[in-house]
């Protein structure tokens, strides 16, 4: 299945963000209103870093949904438009909006210990991340000695 087909129906999506949205909201209060369509449009968008995440890896991880929930909120806090080339025409926008929402889903993962073991791998990669300007490869760092 391609990154952004699910096997999710709208409705479900829209359930599983609803489920979460008070946690979220409790984690970061500044939480936009975001739709399953702003989900789906966003996984349809071109990458530049052939991302291999799908959405139902997202739906099917409570603190990956939570990261992508703030993610979108922050792009839309940004005045940003959720569409097809956001991520190409957008990128210093975009990568700042990913580390608030790592930030956030760490926060809401930090009793998992598992799962954060497996995450902070990925949180190296983005430091040595070229596209990442200093502050947010600092603020990667952080993230990482903080649950490591």
């Amino acid at each position: 299945m391609a990154r952004n087909q699910s096997a999710y129906s709208m409705e479900q999506i829209s359930k599983l963000m609803n489920d979460l949205r008070p946690l979220v909201q409790n984690l970061f209060p500044n939480l936009c209103e975001i739709t399953a369509g702003d989900l789906i449009t966003y996984f349809s968008a071109e990458s530049p870093y052939g991302d291999i995440t799908t959405i139902d890896d997202v739906l099917q991880s409570r603190w990956l949904l939570i990261h992508e929930m703030v993610e979108l909120s922050e792009l839309k806090r940004m005045g940003l438009e959720i569409n097809d080339q956001i991520l190409l025409e957008h990128m210093e926008e975009v990568n700042r909006a990913h580390i608030t929402a790592a930030e956030i889903e760490f926060k809401a993962a930090e009793d998992d210990r598992d799962y954060l073991e497996r995450r902070i791998k990925d949180v190296e990669n983005w430091i040595g991340d070229d596209q990442l300007s200093d502050d947010l490869r600092e603020r990667c760092v952080r993230l990482k000695e903080r649950y490591s």
